[in-house]
């Protein structure tokens, strides 16, 4: 009994009102009651779930079947094992974050894989948070992913941003572990690269550096320590002798001293402020 539910939670290849007469009838045939087909239908859940979850990748149909299978059959989940359940639900969850970042990284049919990816999350039982959570968080790992190989290209940088004006996503919360950031100083290294002098970075407020006329302000780095190398010196030496008594009381002690200057270098904090990066200078 329990085979042929977790088939049908599989395949869908039995009809729910087909298998709960099936079901009925080897109860009978077993002297069992309703309370035995209630039990085969729970393990047969889960031995279903289990199953379409063995080979690591459980995919929208295999979890629309499972859902439709204990919606169909009135299966309370109470009475499911709650862990079945539980990895269900995180089985949903992880092929989201796997859609979704290839959805922020797609290079070609962009518009698509973000248009199915918002059908699914339409269709989730997430929260309108966690959804905003596992996109920043499926975006964060995008980017992490296309700067491994050390050349962010301008197709990558695109998709990565069409991404954020689809989900209507602030810059706020793409930066809020410094990767929003880390994107653009990756597309100011690429456009450096190339020649071209970037624009990228919105400074706010005064910037206290003094530029030429012929130079233009790049990049600039807040809260940024500068440390100063020091030498420090000192002076070091013994003397040797040996006293030598002349009356009583009075000793004459004729010695030698022998000195050497020690240097050692330590690091020394100067001060906080501005690195400024420009197209002739660096400034502090």
């Amino acid at each position: 009994m329990v085979e042929l539910v977790a088939d049908a939670v599989r395949f869908h290849a039995i009809h729910e009102k087909t298998l709960r007469l099936t079901l009925a009838e080897i109860a009978g045939r077993s002297y069992g009651d309703g309370a035995t087909v209630n039990e085969a239908l729970e393990e047969g859940w889960k031995q279903g779930v289990a199953h379409s979850m063995a080979d690591g990748i459980h995919t929208q149909a295999e979890e629309t079947l499972a859902r439709e299978f204990r919606n169909r059959l009135v299966l309370d989940s109470a009475d499911i094992d709650r862990k079945a359940a539980e990895q269900l639900e995180r089985a949903s969850t992880d092929r989201l974050v796997l859609d979704a970042r290839l959805a922020a990284i797609a290079v070609f049919d962009g518009g698509a894989h973000l248009d199915s990816l918002t059908e699914t999350l339409r269709q989730s039982t997430l929260s309108h948070d966690d959804q905003t959570l596992l996109l920043v968080q499926a975006w964060e790992a995008a980017v992490e992913g296309a700067l491994k190989n050390g050349l962010f290209t301008l197709d990558e940088e695109n998709a990565l941003n069409r991404y954020i004006s689809h989900f209507n996503l602030s810059q706020v919360q793409m930066d809020a572990h410094g990767v929003h950031t880390s994107l653009i100083k990756a597309a100011v290294l690429r456009e450096i690269a190339e020649g071209v002098v970037p624009d990228r970075q919105n400074i706010k407020g005064a910037i206290p550096f003094n530029l030429m006329k012929s130079e233009r302000l790049v990049w600039v780095m807040e809260d940024v320590d500068y440390i100063e190398t020091v030498v420090r010196r000192e002076r070091r030496g013994s003397s040797h002798g040996l006293s030598i008594r002349v009356a009583w009381g009075l000793y004459y002690r004729p010695s030698k001293f022998h000195s050497r200057v020690i240097e050692r270098e330590e690091t020394v904090h100067q001060d906080t402020g501005l690195l400024g990066f420009t197209t002739k200078h660096i400034y502090f």
